[in-house]
């Protein structure tokens, strides 16, 4: 759940995203959280399942399972992908379907590698992958943000092991600039990481916690514009 500034026609009213029958829904609420709209927009949640080991119940998820992106802009319009494919609907803050965009992205392969990597890593994937279909691709997205400026940043899924890259649009879709992002793959698709980014005035601001001295860092990436 995610309290949001839509930037309706109340400059303080917040969506709320809720799971309601397996979706995600969002309406508009009041600064007292009194709801002031039916449901806006809704998404499916994120595809979970279960595996039992020594008697102990898993919720996983694999890491190539295509996820629904949400991200509001500052105007209040709502960006959305399904992220299997570089495809983005984008939808008036009172949930109005305004228009698409398309890019042609060649998806990355999931590959034994991706496989043993994911049973090194968690003991429960070993019996997960058994017990459950496995995609041929990873989703061409993993990340969707919108800037202060109504850009998209939109983070793309390589076919590398050790870097994603970024993708910054326009409102209507053009491709101004990229740069990569270094992560590991198995691991670029927890999305808590970025809960401590920020965009603005062109730049990712991103707060990073060094493990061994616990020291935080505020890292700046900018990407050259076209």
């Amino acid at each position: 759940m995610r309290f949001t500034n839509t930037g309706s026609l109340d400059p303080d009213a917040r969506s709320f995203g809720m799971p309601e029958d397996g979706a995600a829904v969002y309406y508009l609420f009041d600064p007292e959280l009194e709801p002031v709209s039916d449901n806006i927009f809704k998404h499916d949640l994120l595809k979970t399942f279960t595996s039992e080991i020594g008697g102990q119940t898993w919720l996983l998820h694999f890491p190539f399972t295509s996820q629904e992106l949400v991200s509001f802009s500052e105007t209040g319009a709502i960006y959305s992908s399904a992220s299997e494919e570089f495809y983005i609907r984008v939808h008036s803050s009172d949930g109005e379907y305004i228009r698409s965009i398309y890019h042609t992205f060649p998806k990355a392969p999931v590959t034994g590698y991706d496989l043993s990597g994911l049973e090194e890593r968690v003991d429960a994937y070993r019996f997960a992958l058994r017990e459950h279909d496995v995609p041929d691709h990873w989703p061409a997205l993993n990340l969707l943000l919108v800037d202060d400026e109504e850009r998209l940043w939109v983070l793309t899924i390589t076919g590398s092991d050790d870097h994603f890259e970024w993708w910054v649009l326009d409102e209507e879709g053009t491709l101004l600039g990229t740069h990569p992002w270094p992560v590991d793959r198995l691991e670029g698709w927890v999305g808590s990481e970025y809960e401590n980014m920020i965009i603005k005035n062109g730049a990712l601001y991103h707060l990073t916690r060094n493990p061994e001295t616990d020291v935080q860092h505020v890292l700046k990436y900018r990407i050259e514009m076209n």
